[in-house]
């Protein structure tokens, strides 16, 4: 209350301080939350942004735990590197975005992270298979060049490995063939390339398309002879604790399974092995 003098009074509920002192605290509380302000929410972007990296960070040394390859640096950025014992003293590497993946199936390790520069990376075992950026020209390559070296058109191809669906989606592009068989390993390959990689995945959709789980060398042992015009091996690199002897890469099993004849010459497209 105020008397006619402007002092201050006590109220009946006791006395207190000038109200234009509290006026001016007021208004001055309120220019320092305004001056603030923005300090405070970078504070809390910083909050975040470390949170951010907290939990990547976490990923990356349960990774790391298991599968050695993935290591944050002192800038917090989360590093990918394939260190292989067929190229030693050296390593790729690509930094990552985001960890999407990461399970142990009942064969191998594997991993999909999000990439700054190649878009998804598939790594089975610790090795790169594919990424959105260049998986065209592996995919390509080993399709086409086979398939257009036919002297006659094949109608049935087998695809032993190939679980990301890329030489699948190859082969679909050509018309001719009437029946693709993909005989996969690991059965969680096509699934995980089904939900990161649809692009690569889309020949798993097409109608002529039948896979098989299993051991491939195995299938081919149990196939009929003569029952494909091409056979196409794209099988994971011969390192690692699940990798097939060489010595079961043996053309054989490929030649009695391909059709004979001149006008169907033998032809399988095989990864080279290394010993």
């Amino acid at each position: 209350m105020r008397s006619s003098s402007g002092a201050c009074v006590s109220s009946r509920f006791g006395g207190g301080p000038d109200p234009r002192r509290r006026v001016l605290e007021l208004l001055h509380t309120l220019a320092l939350r305004k001056l603030f302000t923005p300090k405070v929410a970078a504070m809390s972007s910083h909050d975040d942004e470390a949170s951010r990296l907290t939990k990547l960070k976490q990923t990356a040394a349960s990774s790391v735990a298991e599968i050695g390859s993935l290591s944050v640096n002192d800038k917090n950025e989360i590093w990918f590197a394939e260190l292989s014992e067929m190229w030693p003293g050296q390593a790729f590497t690509i930094q990552v975005k985001q960890v999407l993946f990461h399970e142990k199936s009942k064969y191998q390790d594997v991993l999909v992270f999000e990439s700054f520069e190649y878009g998804n990376v598939l790594v089975l075992d610790g090795v790169i298979q594919c990424t959105d950026r260049d998986e065209f020209s592996y995919q390509e390559m080993i399709t086409h060049l086979p398939l257009c070296s036919l002297r006659r058109q094949a109608r049935k191809v087998l695809v032993i490995g190939g679980g990301d669906g890329g030489v699948l989606r190859e082969i679909t592009r050509h018309e001719h063939v009437e029946t693709i068989e993909i005989c996969e390993l690991d059965e969680m390959v096509p699934r995980v390339a089904k939900d990161f990689f649809p692009k690569m995945a889309a020949g798993f959709d097409d109608p002529r398309v039948k896979c098989h789980f299993m051991d491939g060398f195995k299938f081919l042992a149990e196939v009929e002879p003569g029952t494909y015009d091409a056979i196409i091996v794209d099988s994971s690199d011969p390192v690692g604790e699940h990798s097939f002897p060489c010595c079961q890469w043996q053309p054989h099993s490929c030649r009695v399974a391909l059709a004979a004849g001149d006008e169907k010459p033998f032809l399988a497209l095989i990864k080279p092995i290394y010993v």
